[in-house]
C-alpha cells in the first residue's frame, strides 16, 4: 500500500488553517516530553493539542510540547482528561505554528481502509535529549501505513499500570506501534482527516495466524465529540479557540 504523504514541513501555506492535504500527517504532528516518558500528539488548534489521556496522567506539570523545527517549548495551561477514552486536550501556554488537523466528525471506514499515523516519537536516555531529538530529528519511517482491522462497539479494558478503564467504541489499527508514539493521531489516508488517537499498542492474528502489530484506538465521532467540548471550554474560559 502506497499513501502520498510528504515528509516534510510545507512552508508556502498558511500555517494557521485547518487543513487536509497529505503533509498535515506530519506537519500538526507534535512530540511530548515529561518526568513519565515521552509520547506523542497532534494539534486540532495554534493552542490546543490532543494526545492519550494517559500520557498527560499525573505529568500535567511536566510535560513539555515541542514541534520539529521549532526551538520554542510549550507547556501546559489547562489540560482536560478523559479517561474512559483515553483521550487527554491540552491548552497550552502558546502557540505553536504549525498546521493544524482536521477531526473527521464520523468515520465510515470499512476494513482493509487505508489509514497514516505520523511516527515523532522523541528518543534519548533523559529529558533533555529527548526534547533536542524531537526538535531536530526524524524518523527514517517518519509516516506509519497501516490499515483497519477491527470495530469494537462496546470494548471494555483496563490499563493495568494506570488503572484505567476503557469503555465505549474502539478501533483497532494495523499500525506498528512503538512506546512514545502513545497520542498521536491515525488519519483517514483517503481523506488526511484525524479518525483515532493511538492508545494501546498490541497485536491482531491474520486468517493465516500470524501476529500483525496493530494499536487500539477511539473511534472518530466520539473522538470529534470530546474535542468540540474541550475547544468550547477553552474559548469561553479562555477566549482561546
Amino acid at each position: 500500500m502506497t499513501v502520498d504523504i510528504l515528509k516534510e514541513p510545507l512552508r508556502l501555506r498558511t500555517i494557521w488553517s485547518h487543513v487536509t492535504d497529505p503533509a498535515v500527517v506530519l506537519d500538526s504532528a507534535v512530540s511530548v516530553v515529561g518526568e513519565k516518558g515521552a509520547a506523542s500528539g497532534f494539534l486540532i488548534a495554534p493552542q490546543i493539542v490532543v494526545t492519550a489521556e494517559h500520557v498527560m496522567q499525573g505529568m500535567e506539570a511536566s510535560a513539555k510540547f515541542v514541534k520539529y523545527g521549532q526551538p520554542e517549548i510549550a507547556l501546559v495551561r489547562h489540560c482536560l482528561l478523559y479517561p474512559y477514552d483515553d483521550i487527554a486536550v491540552v491548552l497550552l501556554d502558546r502557540v505553536i505554528h504549525a498546521p493544524c488537523a482536521v477531526i473527521s466528525e464520523s468515520a465510515t471506514l470499512e476494513r482493509g481502509s487505508p489509514v497514516a499515523m505520523p511516527n515523532v516519537r522523541p528518543l534519548g536516555d533523559s529529558e533533555e535529549e529527548a526534547l533536542l531529538w524531537a526538535q531536530t530529528q526524524r524518523h527514517q519511517d517518519a509516516i506509519k501505513e497501516g490499515s483497519l482491522e477491527l470495530k469494537i462497539d462496546n470494548y471494555s479494558a483496563v490499563l493495568q499500570e494506570e488503572q484505567v478503564g476503557l469503555k465505549g467504541r474502539f478501533n483497532v489499527f494495523s499500525c506498528a506501534c512503538a512506546e512514545g508514539n502513545s497520542g498521536a493521531a491515525i488519519f483517514d489516508a483517503r481523506t488526511n482527516k484525524v479518525i483515532s488517537v493511538a492508545c494501546i499498542e498490541g497485536d491482531v492474528t491474520e486468517e493465516s495466524g500470524e501476529p500483525k502489530p496493530s494499536v487500539l484506538g477511539l473511534e472518530a465521532g466520539r473522538l470529534y465529540e470530546i474535542t468540540q467540548e474541550a475547544t468550547v471550554y477553552f474559548e469561553q474560559k479562555y477566549g482561546v479557540a
